[in-house]
């Protein structure tokens, strides 16, 4: 299994074998899952792990070292998965395994939104000790990262950014709320109790650019939509009203937009480096 951590099943227990499959290579990590192997008989009671490892965290304006701090502390408040075993030093993270996401565990749309809901809810109610950065500080971040690769669109960019000088102001009102930024049903378990995942891009900000980027993640229609903001505002500290949206959508989109050409450059330059290994550079 090219590229999996190896040394980090000692952890795991001694005496146990362990089979490993590949389950998604993003940007941001690289998963495993991670089965025990048993006798048929005994296939049941077989343990089962994920193990994550992150990368590209200095491209993506992200301390790969916060983001476990952040993962253990999302854990020890019951919404995450229990961590087994971290290494900061290699970015590596073993969680238990959970089973059942939203979009299998519910089979009403309406049930899957309210629950989405009450997790952005639940979500904004945590107050981890993390760097408080902007949505127009990250931006730039990423802006810096990607002039790296390419310099004119990195300007564009730029230009395109100064231009929601009144948005971005709105997003630094109060209230600041801790928010998830990454919110799809693909993140959210029940098993049965509230789980969530993948907090790479987690961060304070107002709630609304949170709801917004759940309603971009989920590709939510009118009816959903207001579904899950009448929900959420049952439930939270802070309203989010409906005519607030389409602003916070429009930085949304930015936001995407920047991201994914800073992807897109990170993946061309990876593609590169895997066509040219170092030895043939160096023949």
């Amino acid at each position: 299994m090219q590229g999996f951590p190896w040394w980090c099943l000692e952890h795991l227990g001694e005496d146990a074998k362990w089979a490993v499959e590949d389950i998604g290579a993003h940007l941001s990590n690289r998963t495993w899952l991670v089965t025990e192997k048993k006798s048929c008989a005994m296939r049941a009671a077989a343990q089962k792990y994920l193990v994550k490892q992150l990368q590209h965290g200095e491209e993506f304006a992200r301390s790969n070292k916060a983001v476990i701090t952040l993962e253990r502390y999302i854990a020890e408040k019951g919404l995450g998965p229990r961590v087994v075993f971290v290494s900061e030093d290699h970015s590596v993270i073993i969680y238990e395994h959970i089973e059942q996401p939203l979009a299998i565990a519910l089979e009403s749309q309406t049930a899957r939104v309210e629950k989405l809901a009450e997790a952005l809810a639940r979500i904004h109610q945590l107050t981890p000790e993390t760097n408080r950065i902007g949505v127009r500080q990250q931006l730039e971040q990423y802006c810096h990262a990607l002039a790296y690769y390419n310099e004119q669109e990195a300007e564009r960019l730029r230009e395109d950014i100064a231009s929601y000088h009144d948005l971005f102001a709105q997003c630094e009102q109060q209230p600041q709320v801790f928010c998830h930024n990454d919110l799809s049903m693909d993140h959210v378990f029940l098993t049965p109790d509230l789980k969530i995942i993948d907090w790479e891009y987690a961060g304070y900000s107002h709630p609304g650019m949170d709801l917004a980027m759940t309603v971009v993640m989920n590709d939510l229609y009118d009816e959903e939509i207001a579904c899950l903001l009448d929900s959420y505002n049952e439930r939270a500290e802070h309203r989010v009203l409906r005519e607030e949206l389409p602003d916070w959508i429009r930085v949304v989109a930015l936001i995407n937009r920047v991201w994914f050409k800073l992807q897109e450059a990170v993946t061309q330059e990876a593609t590169a480096d895997e066509e040219n290994p170092v030895d043939e550079l160096l023949a």
